[in-house]
């Protein structure tokens, strides 16, 4: 028998945003208004890939949708940004060609653990902030309330200096005993 000699396929390369694909000539044919079909007719003297700054990441669902006229877009996958790309290939995708999936159910169920943990972490940090504001706010409301104990018995003068007996060195006690004299008298 004789053999027949295949066919060989003409294709051209894009690279998209350092990732290059290949592509063949006649699927470009099918959509002659399309950016892609438009650059791959340009003449050009070396078989570099066309360079086009888009997202590698997105460029297959672009490619996908050029050789089966709809794409289903998982949901990783932004909806926008593909759609912008699709315009900017000058593509006439209709909204019906294509389909972005809803998040799977399950997905859905594994982030919601580390979510809620997520959440419970960041609300114990700040009650832990919380109650270390509200000791410093205590030994701030028994400071006001010795100091006004102070002047009330009499004593027009407050003495400042926190060795002697006076308004400072219960403040100091205070102070101590809320556990945050470090950060008051930094």
């Amino acid at each position: 028998g004789e053999r027949s000699v295949p066919r060989r396929i003409r294709t051209v390369k894009f690279n998209v945003g350092g990732t290059v694909f290949e592509i063949s000539t006649a699927i470009l044919q099918r959509h002659p208004r399309s950016l892609l079909t438009a650059l791959s007719q340009k003449p050009s003297a070396s078989d570099e890939p066309i360079f086009v700054e888009r997202s590698p990441e997105r460029f297959p669902y672009v490619l996908d949708w050029l050789r089966d006229g709809h794409v289903t877009v998982p949901p990783a996958v932004s909806r926008e940004a593909l759609l912008r790309d699709l315009k900017f290939f000058q593509l006439r995708a209709s909204s019906s060609s294509v389909v972005f999936e809803a998040p799977a159910l399950g997905f859905l169920a594994s982030r919601q653990g580390e979510l809620h943990q997520r959440s419970m972490q960041e609300l114990a940090n700040k009650m832990g902030t919380l109650k270390r504001k509200l000791a410093a706010l205590d030994v701030c409301r028994k400071v006001i309330n010795t100091t006004v104990l102070e002047m009330n018995r009499g004593k027009n003068q407050i003495n400042f200096y926190p060795d002697e007996d006076g308004p400072l060195s219960s403040i100091m006690e205070y102070i101590d005993e809320a556990g945050v004299r470090e950060r008051v008298t930094q």
